[in-house]
């Protein structure tokens, strides 16, 4: 794992261990409780309830994928990216395939708590 953050250039920043613990604290707290709003966003989005919940639910998703960049979590950040895609998909979705797109959405946001649950200041 890189020991800085992404640059304005897509160069990695070096910090030293102590701030990058400090922020990969922060993230995981934030990732933690952004999560839970993604869950009861998701479980909107499933009763049909698809403007508003769905644009919050791209937002959250979207900033944690920057945060995890930014962090040089890439596999993170491609994983919520698609997250977001996938969510984003439900605007168009017919209604048969939109239940398999809500249970993918339920694996994905059940596969980022395993990963906000893992030790990421290794």
């Amino acid at each position: 794992m890189a020991a800085g953050v992404g640059g304005e250039d897509g160069q990695a920043v070096s910090l030293d261990p102590a701030t990058r613990a400090r922020l990969v604290g922060l993230f995981v707290a934030e990732g933690e409780e952004n999560l839970e709003s993604l869950r009861r966003l998701a479980a909107q989005l499933r009763t049909g309830d698809g403007g508003e919940a769905l644009g919050e639910f791209g937002r959250i998703a979207h900033g944690l994928k920057g945060a995890a960049a930014a962090l040089c979590y890439e596999e993170l950040a491609r994983a919520l990216h698609c997250l977001e895609d996938l969510a984003g998909g439900l605007r168009d979705e017919e209604a048969a395939g939109a239940e398999a797109r809500h249970e993918r959405i339920g694996w994905a946001l059940d596969l980022l708590a395993q990963g906000l649950a893992r030790d990421f200041r290794s």
